[in-house]
C-alpha cells in the first residue's frame, strides 16, 4: 500500500511492486517473539513511507535483546578489523615487492634482496596472525620445499602472485650478486609455484566430457545390440522352441536312459552304492529335462522289504515322508506347494506286476503341462527296469554269495577249531597214559604177594605202606596230567559258566567310567537288571558290552545311556539304548552286515553267533531298532541259568 496515494495510475505502480511476502514474514517473526514471552512485548515492525522522502523500515526488540544485537555487531566490526589488518599486511607486501623490481632495474641488487626479505616478513607475518602457525615461513635461502607451496597445498589465502615476484626478483638479485646457491632456490621456487597457479584446470573438464561422449555411444552400441539380441531371442521363444521342444525332451529321456544304463554296469557298486550312483547319474540329465532342485530315490528291499533311500544333497525329510507313503499306497504324490511329484517304480517280471522302489523329482516351476508329465512317466518307468535289475537282483546275488563266503568261512573256523581241540585232547590223553600205565601193574604185583602165611607183619605193613605210597602217587600223577589237558582246553575252546547279570552291568559301568575320564563329553549311564544269572562266556560277554560301549562312545556328545535286563522266558534279553541319536530305518537294518564302519556290530553278532553255538540252547539273537521316543536300540538275548 507504500505509495498509492501518491499516484494516479494505481495499477501500473503496483505491477512494479512486488507481493511483500518478505515483509509478511519478517512481521510474522516477530509476532512469534510478542506471543512468545512477555519480555518480547514490546516488540515491534512497522514500516514508515513518506512522498518523495522515501521509505523506513524498522523493527524493536527488548533491551537485553538489543545488547546482545550490540555485541554482535561489534564482533562483526573486530573480524573485519582483523580481516582488514591483514590485508594491510598483503598490501605492504606488494609495495615491498615493486620496490624490488625497481632496484633490480637500477642496479641495487643488494637493496633488492633486504625489499624482498621485508616482503617476505609482511607475508610472514600474514600467516602467522591468519593460521596461528609460527612455521613454515618464507625465507629468500634454504634447502627443500619453500614454505609457500606448503600454504598453496594447504589452501592458504594470500596473493601468491606477489611471491612470485619477490622469488623472480630475488633469483634475479642474487644471480647478479653470484650467489647461485640462493639463486637456485629462489629459482626453484618461483618455477613450481607458477606451474601450479598457471594450470589448466579445464582439461579435466574436456577430457570428462570426451569420457561421457564415448560412454554415451558406448551406451547406444550395446542398446542396439541388446534389441537386435531381443528380437532373436524372441523370434526363438514365440515361434522355432515350440518345434523344437518336444523333440529335445526326447532326445533327453533317451540321455537319462543311456545314463542310468551306464551306471548299472559299474562293477565297483552295489547295494545302497549302486542306487547312490544310479541317482547321481540321473539326475545329471534330469536337471536338463527339468530344472531340478532336488532328487530322491528309494529302493525296496526284497529281504525286509524296507527302504533304502538315496537323496541328492538339497533333499528334506518331507520328500522322504513322501516318498515312503507313495511306497504304502502305490500311487503317484503329487504336493504342489512343495513342487514335488513322487512316482512308484513298476516293473514286470514272471507275468507279475511288482513295485521296485519310488522315484522322488522337486522340480524348480511345477510341471504341469501333459507332454512333461509323459516324459516324467518314461524316465520313471526305465529308471524302475534298471533299478530292478542292478539294485535289487544284483543286491540280492551279492547278499547270497556273502552269506555263502561268511558260512563257509565260520565252518571252516569251526573245523579247524575243533581239529585243533580234538589233537590237544589227544595228546593230554596219550600223555597221561604213557605216565601212568606202570602204576596199576605195579599195585596189583604188590596186593597179590600180600596174603602169604610164612610173611613177617612188618614185611607186610612195609608192602601196605608202599602200596599206600603208589597210590597216592598214581592219584597225584593222573590229577596233574588231568588239569593240565584242561588248562589246555580251556584256552581254545569255548568257556561256559555261570554270568551274574549284575555283574555284567557293574562291568559295563566301569567301562564308561574308564572310558570318558578324559573326554571332553559327559555320558551317564543307567542301568537296570533283576538278580538272573545266564549260562555263556563271561569273557566274551564283556567284550559284547565293550563292544556296544565304544561303538556309542564314537559319537562324542553329551546324553545318556541305558542298559536295561529282564527275564525273557527262558532267556535274559539285554537292551542297549542310545537317546543321543537316531539311525534311519535303512541303516538300522544293515546294522549287522559285513562293512568295515561296522566291525563293532560285527564282532558282537559273532559272539551272540558263539553262544547259540556252545551253550546248547538255540535262540540267542541280536538285533536293532527303532526306539518308542527318541535314539535307537540294540538288543541280544542269552540263555538263562535256569
Amino acid at each position: 500500500d507504500i505509495g498509492m496515494e501518491t499516484t494516479d495510475d494505481r495499477q501500473a505502480l503496483q505491477r512494479k511492486k512486488g507481493h511483500g511476502f518478505g515483509l509478511m514474514n519478517c512481521k510474522g517473526i516477530i509476532e512469534q517473539y510478542r506471543k512468545t514471552n512477555a519480555l518480547f512485548g514490546v516488540c515491534l515492525f512497522s514500516v514508515e513511507s513518506c512522498p518523495g522522502r522515501g521509505s523506513r523500515f524498522f523493527f524493536r526488540l527488548p533491551k537485553g535483546v538489543r545488547r546482545t544485537w550490540v555485541l554482535a555487531a561489534l564482533l562483526v566490526q573486530s573480524v573485519l578489523a582483523t580481516a582488514r589488518t591483514e590485508d594491510e599486511w598483503v598490501v605492504r607486501a606488494n609495495d615491498y615487492a615493486a620496490e624490488v623490481y625497481h632496484c633490480n632495474v637500477e642496479g641495487l641488487h643488494e637493496d633488492a634482496l633486504a625489499y624482498a626479505d621485508s616482503a617476505c616478513y609482511c607475508l610472514n607475518r600474514h600467516y602467522m596472525e591468519a593460521t596461528g602457525n609460527s612455521e613454515p615461513l618464507l625465507t629468500l635461502e634454504g634447502e627443500g620445499s619453500p614454505a609457500e607451496l606448503t600454504w598453496f597445498a594447504e589452501g592458504f589465502d594470500t596473493d601468491y602472485y606477489v611471491i612470485l615476484d619477490v622469488r623472480n626478483e630475488a633469483a634475479v638479485a642474487w644471480l647478479a650478486l653470484r650467489q647461485l646457491d640462493a639463486y637456485r632456490y629462489n629459482n626453484n621456487a618461483y618455477t613450481v609455484l607458477y606451474k601450479q597457479l598457471s594450470e589448466d584446470t579445464s582439461l579435466a573438464q574436456y577430457c570428462h566430457r570426451m569420457e561421457q561422449w564415448a560412454s554415451n555411444k558406448t551406451v547406444a552400441i550395446v542398446l542396439c545390440l541388446v534389441l537386435l539380441v531381443a528380437f532373436l531371442v524372441g523370434y526363438y521363444f514365440l515361434y522355432f522352441r515350440h518345434k523344437l521342444t518336444y523333440r529335445y525332451n526326447l532326445e533327453q529321456v533317451l540321455d537319462i536312459n543311456h545314463r542310468a544304463f551306464a551306471a548299472s554296469l559299474r562293477g565297483d557298486a552295489v547295494g545302497e552304492d549302486m542306487a547312490a550312483c544310479l541317482l547321481a547319474e540321473v539326475g545329471k540329465g534330469m536337471n536338463e529335462l527339468f530344472p531340478t532342485d532336488a532328487l530322491g530315490l528309494a529302493v525296496s528291499n526284497a529281504d525286509n522289504r524296507r527302504l533304502t533311500f538315496a537323496f541328492s544333497e538339497d533333499a528334506d525329510g518331507a520328500m522322504q515322508e513322501a516318498m515312503t507313503r507313495c511306497f504304502e499306497s502305490r500311487r503317484a504324490v503329487r504336493i504342489a506347494h512343495d513342487r514335488l511329484w513322487v512316482l512308484p517304480l513298476w516293473v514286470e517280471t514272471g507275468g507279475e506286476r511288482r513295485c521296485t522302489g519310488v522315484l522322488a523329482v522337486k522340480t524348480t516351476p511345477m510341471v504341469e503341462r501333459e507332454d512333461d508329465c509323459l516324459m516324467l512317466d518314461l524316465v520313471a518307468g526305465y529308471v524302475a527296469i534298471v533299478v530292478y535289475n542292478a539294485v535289487v537282483v544284483m543286491a540280492q546275488k551279492h547278499r547270497d554269495v556273502e552269506s555263502a563266503q561268511d558260512e563257509s568261512r565260520r565252518i571252516r573256523s569251526e573245523a579247524n577249531q575243533l581239529h585243533v581241540q580234538n589233537l590237544v585232547l589227544d595228546n593230554c590223553l596219550s600223555t597221561i597214559k604213557h605216565e601212568t600205565v606202570y602204576y596199576p601193574h605195579r599195585i596189583k604185583q604188590i596186593v597179590g604177594s600180600l596174603p602169604v602165611p610164612q610173611s613177617s607183619p612188618e614185611k607186610e605193613r612195609e608192602q601196605v605202606e608202599t602200596i599206600g605210597e603208589l597210590i597216592g602217587y598214581y592219584r597225584d600223577v593222573v590229577t596233574l596230567l588231568s588239569s593240565c589237558a584242561a588248562r589246555q582246553l580251556d584256552e581254545v575252546t569255548f568257556r561256559r559258566t555261570a554270568v551274574k547279570v549284575l555283574d555284567l552291568m557293574a562291568h559295563a559301568r566301569r567301562y564308561v567310567q574308564r572310558a570318558t575320564r578324559k573326554s571332553a563329553f559327559r555320558i551317564a549311564l543307567e542301568t537296570e537288571a533283576a538278580d538272573e544269572v545266564m549260562l555263556g562266556d563271561r569273557v566274551l560277554l564283556e567284550m559284547l558290552v565293550d563292544c556296544l560301549m565304544d561303538e556309542a562312545l564314537s559319537h562324542q556328545a553329551d546324553g545318556t545311556l541305558r542298559l536295561t535286563a529282564r527275564r525273557d522266558g527262558a532267556f535274559v534279553r539285554i537292551d542297549f539304548h542310545d537317546a543321543r541319536r537316531s539311525l534311519p530305518t535303512d541303516e538300522l537294518a544293515q546294522l549287522f552286515h559285513p562293512h568295515v564302519s561296522r566291525l563293532k556290530y560285527m564282532v558282537a553278532k559273532q559272539i551272540i553267533r558263539d553262544h547259540d553255538e556252545y551253550v546248547g540252547r538255540r535262540g540267542c539273537r541280536i538285533n536293532a531298532q527303532a526306539a518308542e521316543q527318541e535314539g535307537f536300540s540294540v538288543w541280544f538275548t542269552i540263555p538263562a541259568a535256569t
